[in-house]
């Protein structure tokens, strides 16, 4: 690893992006998202703890819970498409 090199750390129930590196740590009952955008040329992290995760999964919860998670997409990277 190159000296002086940054790594943004999405810490739990937040959401970041960036053209930097980006980590997510102590991901152990939590859910990580990863989104690729832009022919990978920015990348979007979610980290998610348990309590954010339906209780009941089924076809309704999951689309509601992965539209919340494309809303964080478009404000993190509002001029972005996911590739």
């Amino acid at each position: 690893m190159a000296s002086g090199l940054i790594i943004n750390d999405i810490e739990m129930d937040y959401f970041g992006s960036g053209l930097d590196f980006l980590a997510t740590s102590g991901v152990n009952a939590c859910i990580s998202l990863l989104v690729i955008t832009d022919h990978s040329q920015h990348s979007f992290v979610e980290h998610r703890s348990p309590t954010r995760v339906p209780s009941v999964i089924d076809l309704d919860t999951v689309r509601a819970w992965l539209q919340d998670v494309a809303e964080h997409v478009s404000f993190a990277l509002p001029t972005s498409t996911i590739t």
